[in-house]
C-alpha cells in the first residue's frame, strides 16, 4: 500500500512539473498581464495588457523562464499614458488593434525577431514613430502603412543633419529651435544630437547659428555636411 502511494506521489509531482501553467489562467508580472500561448511546442507568454502608469515602458522579455513571444490583440487599445514603448527581441508577432486609439505613443521600437503585424495593430496612432532594423519587416509595415519610421543601428550619419534625412537643409535648424524652445516635436533627443555640430554634448542656439551660416555658404569651424562615422 505505502508503495502504492509513493507511486502515485511520485506521478502528481511529474504531472505539477510538466504542467507548470494553465493556458486559462491570467498571468502578472509587475504592471503586466499575461497569458500562455497556446499551441506552442514549448511553454510561452504573450502580454495581454499593461496598466501601469509609467510613459515609457519596456516590454518583459520572459515570465518564470518562458519567453514573451506575441503582443495580444488590443493589449495596448485606448491606453493615454503610455508615449514609448520597447519590444524586446524575444517578441515575434503584434496582434490586432494592440496599439490602437493610443494618442500619446509617439514612439516604438521593434526588434526585428517581430515577423507578424496586423493591419490595424496601430490605428488611429497618428503620432507614432517605428523605430526598427533596416530591412526589418517593421520598416516594410510602416512603409506600406503610411506611418513615420526610423531606421536604427545605422553607424553613419551626416553631420548637422537633424532629421536625418542625409540632407542640410532650414527645417534641422529649426526643428533643434523647436527643442530648445520645448516645442513638441517628432524626434527625440537621441535622433537631434546629430545636429549637435560642435560636440558639445547638447543641442544650443550655438549649432543652429553654425547650420544657418553652413547653409549661407559661410564658412565655420565645424565639419558640417560629411559623414561621421
Amino acid at each position: 500500500m505505502k508503495k502504492f502511494l509513493s507511486i502515485l506521489l511520485s506521478i502528481a509531482v511529474l504531472l505539477c512539473c510538466a504542467v507548470p501553467f494553465c493556458a486559462d489562467t491570467v498571468y502578472r508580472c509587475g504592471d503586466w498581464t499575461l497569458g500562455v500561448v497556446s499551441g506552442a511546442e514549448d511553454y510561452s507568454f504573450s502580454i495581454r495588457s499593461y496598466d501601469g502608469e509609467d510613459a515609457v515602458v519596456t516590454a518583459p522579455a520572459d515570465y518564470g523562464g518562458y519567453p514573451i513571444i506575441r503582443i495580444d490583440g488590443y493589449a495596448f487599445a485606448t491606453n493615454t499614458k503610455v508615449q514609448e514603448v520597447i519590444l524586446s527581441d524575444t517578441i515575434t508577432s503584434i496582434g490586432a488593434g494592440a496599439f490602437s486609439q493610443c494618442g500619446n505613443l509617439t514612439r516604438i521600437v521593434i526588434p526585428d525577431t517581430v515577423t507578424q503585424i496586423a493591419d490595424d495593430a496601430f490605428q488611429n496612432c497618428d503620432q507614432v514613430v517605428i523605430y526598427a532594423p533596416t530591412d526589418s519587416d517593421a520598416i516594410t509595415y510602416a512603409i506600406e502603412h503610411n506611418i513615420a519610421y526610423v531606421v536604427i543601428g545605422a553607424l553613419t550619419y551626416v553631420l548637422g543633419d537633424a532629421d536625418g534625412n542625409g540632407d542640410i537643409e532650414c527645417v534641422d535648424a529649426t526643428i533643434i529651435q523647436r527643442y530648445i524652445a520645448q516645442i513638441e516635436i517628432t524626434y527625440t533627443k537621441t535622433e537631434l544630437m546629430r545636429g549637435d555640430v560642435d560636440g558639445s554634448g547638447d543641442l544650443e542656439i550655438f549649432d543652429v547659428t553654425c547650420i544657418q551660416c553652413y547653409l549661407a555658404n559661410m564658412k565655420t569651424q565645424f565639419p558640417i555636411g560629411t559623414r561621421i562615422e
